[in-house]
């Protein structure tokens, strides 16, 4: 008997069981990197898609979490923003680019949507607030940013994904206002709730701020300050700063002490040569300047919306709910749709402050307001976002609103499609299209900031489909991919200007035939760059466009351009046009001698909403006016300003479309004590037109009284203590607008403007045709008042 086994036996003898071989485990699968996202939209759309010739980006975003090194590698737990992102206990355990990224995807799966015209969003700018008495801000503050991390991958069920798909720009927002205060040191007796989501908002005297430090005129300047997260050549990051919001005080210009529009022209004006950006060493702190302004923000734009003492929404109808309709009109009780903050960009172009417009949106921007005896105590979402707001306490919310009715060409049109069309997917998208819009501040005209990265080249698309991160980073070159690199280019091409700012209007150019950019400067040599300086060498002052896409032949254009009088003073003239889908336009401007141009500058309007435009960066002429290189009075310095419209032709040539001008045009003038301006119902042709008004005069100022507790901190002129510190600054404003063919309009410029101050009297109004850009007179729409029965409705 053999003392060994046979070895293809068992311990019983047993021939043993066939083993399965064993089978290598599964490498996960390698992430595609524009096919991860997870968004969830019916039109197989993808983060690619957003990159293209135009990039398109959300400004003005907040966040929770701080980054004290702003190089997107580690997150700090010492202190949270009390305003940011995650907004609402839902998401409180998220950090908060995370939670910027589902609202950002949400809002990118409704503009897949093709009857919601809005481009697709690629990435996202904005950070943190910054405090001084919070341990650390006051040290080195130009270095820290809201957190967001560097892109980077992790594998879940054997799968890579990356960690974020939208691109950030990470910075901090220092609010002068506020600098000086802890968030939650002025309120700690309240209670919890209060606490958690209230502002406070000083109404003592000024601390100081950090910005032109103790000077009250910048105490409402808020600046956003975006940083590159990698060392360039000099061993300095790359900034990016812009000053945020300079409207959204205005509302509230008799309750804030030192409030005053003019003090914010004054620190616009002399921002590029506040201390930071001037100092010795500035290069390794804020860097070399100020470079933009929000002319677009969308709290301010929501604040304008809401009611006022007359219980409706802005450009709503004024006794709804009366009996006899005869007695209703819409009312416009807030200019900001209509105006913006172009006047205050304009003002300082012709300082000699020169600026980039900027178009700035929340992620955040699905804000609802309903009366206060309506508010659920225990509501999350809508009224939770607009509380975590640091202005959000600006809102002063009334017990009762009115149904709301609008005059709006868009939403009519979009009905009478909807009602034509006989596909069910197309009823479908304009039916999810109308719901997009129905809670947004001017429901079918709402409109959202974005700004736009012209990148002719593709640089940035070809980041982000060939260069996705690794699946192990091994060292620091591994980072160098993907959204780690298109951040940093962003910054730059920002610092640059290549960029425009819209609400809406966007994609309009066929970049055919040798065009590139969206115009071409006389003498312009790079072709893939938009330029903004005209040659002193230049002759002939002629700008180049492309052809336009069929989709915006509905555009109206307008330029101005402005030049100096041999009195010293300046003219800005306003011209309008169209643009040629078949041909490339030129835009011939010789009448106007090149010595003489300060600048000029591009924009374009939807008829059928003219909330919706474009603005583009200004162009330097050879006299656009010089800097002292030190703070100035601008009261004092500003030179004497006239506005004049001209008429336009519009000539087809054999390879071009040629536009030029054709004499001056002659405006309707309305003399008016009180800066309300009331209009006729229209007829339905007319409907369709741009309307526009123009006048020179102040803002409104701060009634000083040493007895009202709310401002009774103001500083005054020394002087003059019935005077604001801040010395009174002329400004030339342009609003637009439409008119109804239901009902009068009327336009309280009053809110706004001070009536007293009204250059001759005078508001100068006309119509700008939707169909020809052609401009006529408005005397037959004009009325000098409204009638009785809509005074004293029954």
């Amino acid at each position: 008997m053999s003392l060994t086994r046979r070895r293809d036996r068992d311990s019983k003898g047993k021939p043993p069981k066939k083993q399965k071989p064993n089978k290598p485990k599964p490498e996960p699968k390698v992430e595609e990197p524009h096919k991860t996202i997870g968004l969830d939209n019916d039109y197989n759309k993808t983060i690619l898609d957003a990159y293209s010739h135009e990039v398109h980006v959300f400004l003005h975003c907040h966040l929770r979490g701080y980054d004290y090194t702003g190089c997107g590698q580690q997150l700090s737990g010492h202190y949270y923003d009390k305003y940011g992102a995650p907004v609402d206990r839902t998401e409180s355990w998220s950090e908060g680019y995370r939670a910027v990224e589902v609202e950002l995807g949400k809002h990118f799966d409704s503009c897949c949507n093709p009857s919601n015209e809005q481009p697709l969003i690629a990435g996202y700018g904005g950070g943190v607030h910054l405090y001084k008495p919070i341990k650390n801000h006051d040290n080195e503050p130009w270095n820290i940013t809201g957190w967001v991390p560097l892109e980077s991958k992790w594998v879940c069920e054997a799968q890579y994904f990356r960690n974020r798909h939208f691109f950030a720009l990470r910075g901090n927002e220092i609010q002068n206002d506020l600098w000086d205060y802890h968030p939650y040191e002025e309120d700690w007796k309240e209670d919890c709730e209060d606490s958690e989501f209230n502002q406070y908002v000083p109404l003592g005297p000024y601390r100081g701020g950090y910005w032109y430090n103790n000077d009250v005129r910048g105490r409402y300047l808020h600046i956003i300050s975006l940083k590159n997260q990698a060392l360039d050549s000099n061993q300095c990051y790359d900034r990016y700063n812009f000053i945020v919001h300079p409207l959204a005080f205005r509302a509230s210009i008799d309750g804030l002490p030192d409030n005053s529009v003019d003090g914010m022209q004054w620190a616009i004006t002399n921002s590029i040569n506040e201390k930071n950006f001037t100092e010795e060493g500035r290069m390794q702190k804020w860097g070399e300047t100020c470079h933009g302004l929000e002319i677009f923000n969308d709290f301010t734009y929501y604040y304008s919306w809401q009611p006022g003492e007359d219980e409706i929404f802005n450009g709503t109808l004024k006794n709804y709910s009366r009996r006899r309709k005869m007695s209703r009109y819409h009312l416009w009780f807030n200019t900001y749709p209509m105006e913006f903050g172009e006047f205050l960009l304009d003002s300082a172009l012709t300082n000699g402050t020169y600026l980039h417009p900027i178009s700035a949106n929340d992620a955040f921007y699905s804000r609802v307001t309903v009366p206060i005896s309506e508010v659920d105590p225990e509501a999350e979402g809508m009224e939770k976002i607009l509380l975590a707001d640091p202005k959000g306490t600006l809102i002063e919310r009334t017990e009762k609103i009115q149904p709301q009715e609008g005059c709006s060409n868009t939403a009519d049109k979009r009905r009478d499609k909807k009602d034509r069309t006989r596909s069910r997917k197309e009823r479908k998208e304009l039916e999810d299209s109308i719901a997009f819009r129905a809670s947004k501040p001017y429901g079918e005209d709402t409109i959202f900031g974005y700004q736009t990265l012209v990148d002719p080249k593709l640089k940035l698309r070809e980041c982000i489909a060939n260069h996705p991160p690794p699946n192990v980073t091994v060292d620091d070159d591994d980072l160098k991919t993907g959204l780690n690199i298109i951040e940093p280019t962003v910054i730059k091409m920002m610092q640059e200007g290549q960029m425009y700012g819209h609400t809406g209007v966007f994609d309009f150019f066929n970049y055919t035939g040798g065009f590139y950019v969206p115009f071409l400067v006389p003498g312009q040599e790079d072709m893939f760059t938009l330029c903004y300086d005209i040659p002193k060498a230049t002759k002939d002052l002629v700008f180049a466009f492309p052809q336009i896409k069929d989709k915006a032949n509905a555009l109206v254009w307008r330029y101005q351009i402005q030049t100096v009088r041999p009195d010293k003073g300046v003219t800005t003239h306003f011209g309008y046009f169209k643009m040629n889908t078949r041909k490339p336009t030129q835009l011939n401007l010789t009448g106007y001698p090149v010595q003489s141009v300060c600048w000029v500058r591009f924009s374009a309007f939807n008829p059928d909403n003219p909330q919706e435009r474009a603005w583009f960066a200004p162009v330097r002429g050879p006299a656009f006016a010089k800097q002292s290189g030190g703070l100035i009075e601008v009261s004092e310095v500003q030179p004497a300003m006239d506005t004049r419209i001209v008429n336009t032709i519009n000539e087809e040539k054999r390879s071009t479309c040629e536009v030029h001008e054709n004499g001056t045009f002659e405006c309707t003038e309305i003399s008016t004590t009180d800066l309300e301006l009331v209009f006729k119902k229209c007829t339905n042709e007319e409907q369709d037109n741009i309307y526009a008004y123009h006048l020179q005069c102040y803002p409104i100022k701060q009634m000083i009284d040493k007895f009202d507790p709310r401002i009774r901190y103001s500083k005054t002129d020394p002087k003059d203590e019935t005077q604001p510190f801040a010395k009174r600054i002329m400004e030339c404003v342009h609003g637009y607008f439409q008119l109804c063919d239901d009902y009068p309009s009327v336009f309280r410029l009053k809110s706004s403007w001070d009536e007293t101050s009204v250059k001759d009297g005078k508001v100068y109004v006309y119509s700008i045709c939707n169909l020809t850009a052609q401009l006529a007179p408005v005397n037959h729409l004009v009325l000098s008042e409204l009638p009785g029965f809509c005074k004293n409705p029954q």
